[in-house]
């Protein structure tokens, strides 16, 4: 709040010629208060153009300066937004770069695993075989014993 205070008291000599000066303030209080959570709306001379809104219409030059703010107003928040669109799109396409390289690499683990699978399947089968050729083995021994 230290900083708007500055902001009002910078802006309030521009407002005198306003016919409701002390009305203002306190609408002003309120925007503030709404602005708080957003740090980066409090530097900017949002506040000067709504301090300088009840100008005369039949002041050219002040209603100038008040378009002006606002212009101006307008064009930083267009600057922010223009910023904070090529900051996320460059965050987008950094994340669209991740899932790809995420997506070759699950592709690369499954055609692993289905190695694995059948590798796994050809050595159980050998495993079964080795299994039968040594029951066979051990039947014809205990047969030959038994004879012999």
């Amino acid at each position: 709040e230290p900083e708007p205070e500055p902001k009002e008291e910078e802006a309030e000599p521009e407002a005198e010629d306003a016919p409701e000066p002390e009305d203002e303030p306190e609408d002003e209080d309120e925007d503030e208060s709404d602005e708080e959570p957003e740090p980066e709306d409090e530097p900017e001379p949002e506040d000067e153009p709504e301090e300088q809104g009840p100008v005369e219409e039949g002041d050219p030059e002040a209603l100038i300066e008040e378009a002006a703010q606002a212009y101006a107003q307008a064009a930083a928040e267009v600057a922010r937004a223009k910023a904070a669109v090529r900051e996320s799109s460059e965050r987008l396409d950094a994340i669209k770069g991740r899932i790809a390289e995420l997506g070759a690499e699950l592709a690369r683990a499954e055609a692993e695993s289905e190695e694995l699978f059948a590798a796994d399947a050809q050595a159980r089968e050998a495993m079964a075989a080795a299994v039968k050729t040594r029951q066979a083995a051990a039947e014809l021994l205990a047969k030959r014993e038994a004879d012999g």
